[in-house]
């Protein structure tokens, strides 16, 4: 297997060194990225401000966002982040009339992509396993079967997010019914007791007399529930 990885990544780095790019200036992937942005920042507004310093708008929101052009910093701070122009930088360059290309790393380009994969600066040489003697003492790592049946599926981005829920008594969004503090309920230490847990801990309260009544509509909501039992009722 160790045998089949190296030589894998042996042919993948000999390809890579003679494998053709869309532009002369930068490699496939950052060429990518590059005019992803560079087609975002048609749409914005610049405003000059000084010699290197700019303000662009995004006509959709109205926010606005700092670039300048001498120090490379954009309040976005995506400008750090790619390691280049981000989208307002594009377009307060472009407002300057220089090329967007000067403000990218020389790593990006098209000759340092070649130079990183040149078998004549970084070879990779083939490595025969046949003469290779084993050693006792390099053991397999110690590994401990996890309790539980394994998952079969892996979770997606953005699974756990919690939904926006909405109570079916005030029709209000960020809670339920069971602690909607406009429903009326049996006594005043009951509902003093249900508004203290709801401004205290800020999750949901399920009380006795709630439960009977919403189990068909809310049984889908079994987390962040705290069960108030009747003999656990919050004195004055």
């Amino acid at each position: 297997m160790m045998d089949s990885i190296y030589s894998y990544c042996m042919s993948l780095v000999f390809d890579r060194a003679r494998k053709p790019q869309i532009s002369l200036h930068l490699a496939d992937i950052p060429w990518a990225k590059y005019l992803g942005r560079l087609e975002k920042s048609r749409r914005f507004n610049v405003f000059p401000s000084s010699n290197g310093v700019y303000q662009v708008e995004m006509p959709d929101s109205g926010v606005k966002y700092v670039v300048n052009l001498v120090d490379r910093l954009c309040d976005c701070k995506d400008f750090y982040e790619h390691q280049g122009p981000c989208t307002h930088a594009i377009a307060a360059i472009r407002r300057q009339g220089n090329d967007p290309l000067t403000l990218l790393l020389n790593q990006y380009t098209t000759d340092y992509f070649r130079r990183t994969y040149s078998h004549e600066s970084h070879p990779v040489v083939p490595v025969s396993i046949n003469d290779l003697q084993s050693d006792s003492l390099v053991l397999p790592p110690l590994t401990r079967k996890q309790a539980g049946r394994p998952r079969t599926k892996r979770y997606r981005k953005g699974q756990w997010a919690r939904k926006q829920r909405q109570c079916g008594n005030c029709l209000d969004w960020g809670h339920s019914r069971r602690s909607c503090r406009k429903q009326p309920v049996s006594s005043g230490r009951k509902e003093r007791a249900r508004d203290w847990l709801a401004e205290r801990v800020g999750i949901e309260v399920n009380d006795e007399e709630g439960s009977d009544s919403d189990d068909s509509t809310d049984s889908d909501e079994t987390r962040d529930v705290i069960v108030v039992e009747s003999g656990d009722e919050l004195s004055d």
